[in-house]
């Protein structure tokens, strides 16, 4: 009697423990495949932007010439970066904003920023480092494409490649009433905040996808 309550406690054991290593390497087996399928979209995700990139002549890492500076970042060096003399465009990784339509002209906002090198963190690279909207003008077709793009909450990226003519730095005016007719204005300067507008040319969705080339983290 012990023995066969012996024997079949053992092979309940044995059947939890298999069914345990089954389990898990079915669980591995998953992982590694999705891993691989992540592998094969971000291959063809940056074929699909190399491509991108060169139908338009666009400027690529042009990011790492501002994480390289000993100094803060001025106005002047983006202007120097982004607007070229040929109106050759850029390429850039962003987050997208909003996209509008104002007296006729449509408008899409991204975001990219901080731009600053993680391999010599430092909380205070990381509070003055510049961050860069832009502002770009686009056909109401070019609106309409992205109004009808599917993307993930959160992973709001795209590549995209547009012509630079403007840049400055962002900032604002706050009126402080005195009490009587005059009035003292306060100029406020975000110090790492700047603005590039341009015109949209083309660009695609990519959504969780990390490059090499892209400094925003």
């Amino acid at each position: 009697m012990k023995n066969t309550i012996y024997n079949s406690g053992f092979e309940i054991f044995v059947i939890i423990f298999a069914s345990f290593l089954l389990l898990n390497s079915c669980g591995n087996n998953n992982e590694e495949e999705s891993k691989r399928e992540e592998e094969i979209k971000n291959t063809e995700i940056e074929k699909n932007i190399s491509s991108m990139a060169k139908k338009y002549n666009a400027i690529e890492g042009w990011e790492e010439q501002l994480t390289k500076l000993s100094r803060s970042v001025y106005t002047l060096d983006l202007q120097k970066i982004l607007i070229r003399k040929n109106n050759q465009p850029i390429l850039f990784y962003a987050s997208i904003e909003d996209i509008k339509e104002k007296e006729g002209i449509y408008l899409a906002y991204f975001h990219i920023g901080p731009l600053f090198d993680f391999e010599h963190f430092d909380l205070m690279i990381l509070f003055f480092s510049p961050s860069v909207r832009f502002i770009l003008e686009c056909t109401e077709e070019q609106a309409e494409r992205f109004l009808n793009t599917k993307t993930e909450p959160l992973y709001e990226k795209f590549a995209i490649v547009a012509s630079i003519y403007h840049v400055d730095k962002f900032s604002f005016e706050l009126t402080a009433s005195t009490g009587d007719l005059e009035s003292s204005f306060i100029e406020v300067n975000n110090s790492n905040l700047f603005i590039a507008k341009g015109i949209y040319l083309d660009s695609m969705y990519i959504g969780k996808y990390k490059s090499a080339k892209m400094v925003e983290k």
